[in-house]
């Protein structure tokens, strides 16, 4: 038995990923947990800037990022979870018997969640970065304080 090819691996892996259920609701994680954070960060942070000459010390591009790196622990989950969904339902019998090229299966599996969480993740990365500006310009980061807009 051959087996199957690239393309109709990835779209089985394609399409059995999108039917887990717990798949929306890490992704909704992800971004929730993301943006919450830096919220919090953004939102706590104060300013004790002198003058356009003598800025404060905050860096505030990581500061406005920072909810990112616990958004990564759902998207771990995510991860693990659309692996061992299949053996908790006993289809990767299914899935083996189909393509029973085991490094075919896990690159389709790697490729799809890692494209997925990509996209979803640098959306996530940019929501969070306008976020944690405009709550940081509201803070009182301006460039009267010494903090010059973000570019």
């Amino acid at each position: 038995m051959s087996g199957l090819g690239t393309a109709p691996a990835l779209r089985a892996e394609w399409l059995k990923f999108r039917t887990i259920r717990s798949t929306a609701w890490s992704l909704l994680l992800l971004v929730g947990v993301s943006v919450l954070f830096t919220a919090f960060v953004s939102g706590g942070s104060s300013t004790r800037g002198g003058s356009p000459d003598r800025p404060g010390d905050n860096d505030l591009v990581l500061e406005s990022l920072s909810g990112v790196w616990f958004g990564q622990i759902a998207a771990a989950v995510l991860a693990v979870l659309a692996i061992t969904s299949e053996y908790s339902t006993g289809m990767i019998r299914t899935s083996l018997a189909a393509d029973p090229r085991r490094r075919t299966l896990l690159c389709a599996k790697a490729v799809v969640v890692g494209t997925v969480v990509l996209v979803v993740g640098l959306a996530t990365s940019a929501a969070c970065f306008l976020i944690g500006q405009q709550l940081f310009r509201g803070g009182g980061f301006v460039y009267e304080n010494g903090y010059p807009a973000v570019s």
